[in-house]
């Protein structure tokens, strides 16, 4: 079966999981809203152009209910740990995190930019 998946760099899934991390900043607005049974991929690399693939693993499947602009008090608010040591730039949007289903066992897939779909043979949810 195919997913939506969305890449981020390691570590904010685990901030994720652990509620340290409750949005995700991103430079643009999907298509779609909401976002439903996204898997959010980690990996170790910040992909900066379209092509830019690496290597990842699917933690959990999310969805994203809102979406706001991202401000410079928001930002100051959020800490360096949340922000992962980025300045803020104008132009930004906070992707609200909800319904965290965290993966029994990790799929390791390739991460790419963007929404893309991944195959998978079955999903497992923790309980």
């Amino acid at each position: 079966m195919k997913i939506q998946a969305l890449s981020i760099v390691n570590p904010a899934v685990n901030l994720i999981l652990d509620g340290i991390k409750t949005h995700e900043i991103r430079s643009w607005l999907p298509s779609e809203i909401p976002l439903m049974n996204i898997l959010l991929v980690q990996n170790n690399r910040y992909l900066e152009f379209d092509k830019d693939e690496d290597e990842g693993v699917g933690l959990a499947i999310v969805d994203f209910t809102r979406f706001s602009t991202w401000t410079e008090v928001e930002h100051s608010k959020a800490g360096s740990i949340v922000t992962l040591g980025r300045d803020w730039k104008k132009g930004y949007y906070k992707w609200e995190i909800n319904n965290i289903r965290i993966l029994k066992n990790p799929i390791f897939c390739k991460a790419k930019k963007g929404i893309y779909e991944i195959e998978v043979d079955s999903i497992a949810l923790k309980d």
